[in-house]
């Protein structure tokens, strides 16, 4: 059983021809099964660079507020880490200082609890740089910081 370029595999599957076997078995020995798991070794390097490239995530400091968004990024989440004891957040997102079109949160978000912070709507950054804002009210906003999950 082994692998086989594509042309010697044609040529055993021609009109009339009775392949034996070890060709049936090579030929599916040279195709990828439908179950088999890709590893990161089978991609072509290029791919695997612009894997390492992509950083799904931006960390906005501590007391941050706005954040110019790059052209065409998708806002997947956020989370709201808190220095402090941890604390209840209320959390506003929107292309205007208070606005909300992006994101407002329906209930106070306790940064305590890592499971907070997704966008239950994906919201694409229009053609041009955008600034999105962020409105935090909270006890006390300065031990806050924001993490971005981009898509």
């Amino acid at each position: 059983m082994a692998k086989r370029p594509i042309n010697t595999l044609k040529g055993w599957f021609v009109t009339r021809a009775k392949p034996m076997q070890q060709q049936f078995w090579d030929w599916l020995d040279s195709f990828r099964h439908l179950d088999d798991k890709i590893g990161w070794n089978d991609l072509d390097p290029s791919l695997q660079a612009l894997f390492n490239s992509y950083s799904p995530m931006i960390p906005l400091p501590a007391g941050t507020v706005t954040w110019a968004a790059p052209k065409g990024t998708m806002l997947r989440g956020y989370l709201i880490k808190d220095s402090g004891a941890g604390q209840a957040v209320a959390v506003r997102i929107g292309t205007s200082v208070g606005g909300n079109e992006i994101y407002e949160s329906a209930e106070d978000i306790d940064t305590s609890n890592l499971q907070h912070g997704i966008i239950e709507h994906s919201y694409v950054i229009g053609d041009a740089d955008t600034q999105v804002y962020f409105t935090l009210t909270a006890a006390d906003a300065s031990t806050l910081s924001i993490n971005i999950y981009k898509q």
